[in-house]
């Protein structure tokens, strides 16, 4: 029987949980009816082929009591089932205009470990409405274990459900050729890094430790896609470091994966993940991975016999991937010193570059985790919740 479900998120621009919601709205709406609530769809990089409802006074001004009685009135309206709600704002909407609906919050980010985003008014009004909706779906077991130690939810509400991969559309797509002016970039060895220009991603140790690369490969490239508040800082860091030739600093682009397929290497410097799509999604281009064994999933993919309460503190081979230490989050500028941090992600990605067996066994490595992850394994994870 079908069911009536509704997506609740803030916009629809680049970013992970907005391409979830994406890939989720286009693969259940044969199955269901499926609606979007977004608060605008201006500028929106993934529009699914749904049903779509904008209320722009889901804000946290004085129209946002409009905007939440809009949401209860669609709900009760649309006789919605489940609600399906991602990023902690709108979880806190979901649940305040509970209906008759089930009310399912799918968490994303290992929260506690996000000093910059949430005020502590938003985290106040978070744990009092965590013990209280029905679901929690968690992308990792490390974001499952964040919401029931640190935020005291009941480990029998919470579940895992990862992210899925659309290997078959990935494979298609990474054939298209590159844009001509961006071809000339993907000579020699190009090392790839997307996600948007901000303090999470942490892209600028990323940069400097780029410096020590080019001292030994004096060809090769670090390119980074995306959009955000930190470009301008990375642009000047790199025209400080005299590094404009070996490093790129693109913006958000169409169709990452062909730019990936004509990579050697992608890296991930985050100080905190939920389980990033961006490593599954450069597993699935046969790219080796590196990434920060931050809190989050990273290590789940690329080291899950490892333990999650105990970080790496210097480059480390897992099964399907390297981890390298998190850095300080400290935003340095040229003329410092590399940090000991900085210094590991250099070394691994010289290891890659200068060991062709290791770099073969970590490129199989990723085309082996990746079938983990396929979008039928998910699917029917989130349909045993839809009953």
């Amino acid at each position: 029987m079908k069911k009536n479900i509704l997506f609740l998120i803030g916009a629809m621009r680049t970013g992970g949980a907005e391409k979830v919601i994406y890939n989720l709205c286009n693969n259940l709406k044969d199955k269901h009816n499926v609606t979007l609530v977004v608060r605008t769809m201006k500028d929106a990089d993934y529009i699914p082929d749904v049903n779509i409802i904008e209320i722009p006074e889901l804000t946290s001004k004085k129209k946002n009591f409009i905007g939440l009685w809009k949401l209860r009135k669609v709900k009760k309206e649309l006789k919605i089932d489940y609600t399906i709600s991602f990023i902690l704002k709108y979880n806190i909407y979901n649940y305040v205009t509970k209906y008759k609906d089930k009310v399912i919050i799918s968490v994303r980010n290992f929260i506690s470990a996000n000093d910059e985003m949430y005020s502590p008014k938003l985290i106040k009004k978070y744990k009092k409405i965590i013990k209280k909706v029905d679901l929690i779906v968690n992308v990792s077991e490390s974001v499952m274990l964040d919401q029931i130690e640190n935020f005291h939810s009941k480990p029998k509400k919470n579940i895992v459900i990862p992210n899925f991969c659309e290997i078959e559309d990935i494979n298609e797509k990474k054939q298209e050729a590159l844009p001509s002016e961006d071809r000339k970039y993907f000579k020699g060895d190009v090392i790839i890094s997307s996600g948007r220009y901000n303090y999470q991603k942490g892209q600028w140790h990323l940069i400097r430790a780029f410096s020590k690369v080019v001292e030994q490969k004096k060809n090769a490239k670090l390119i980074l896609t995306g959009r955000g508040p930190y470009k301008d800082y990375y642009l000047k860091l790199v025209k400080d470091l005299h590094l404009e030739k070996n490093i790129i600093i693109l913006d958000f682009v169409d169709n990452i994966y062909r730019y990936m397929h004509n990579a050697k290497i992608y890296i991930l410097n985050s100080f905190y993940e939920g389980m990033p799509n961006v490593l599954l999604e450069a597993m699935a281009c046969d790219l080796p991975i590196i990434a920060t064994d931050a809190p989050g999933g990273s290590k789940e993919i690329l080291a899950p016999k490892k333990k999650l309460d105990k970080f790496v503190k210097k480059v480390t081979l897992g099964d399907y991937g390297i981890l390298i230490p998190t850095c300080d989050r400290v935003k340095y500028e040229a003329g410092d010193a590399l940090t000991k941090e900085e210094k590991e992600i250099a070394k691994s990605i010289l290891l890659l570059l200068n060991d062709k067996k290791l770099y073969k066994h970590y490129q199989l490595a990723s085309q082996k985790r990746v079938q983990d992850f396929t979008k039928d394994k998910i699917l029917n994870k989130w349909e045993s919740i839809l009953k």
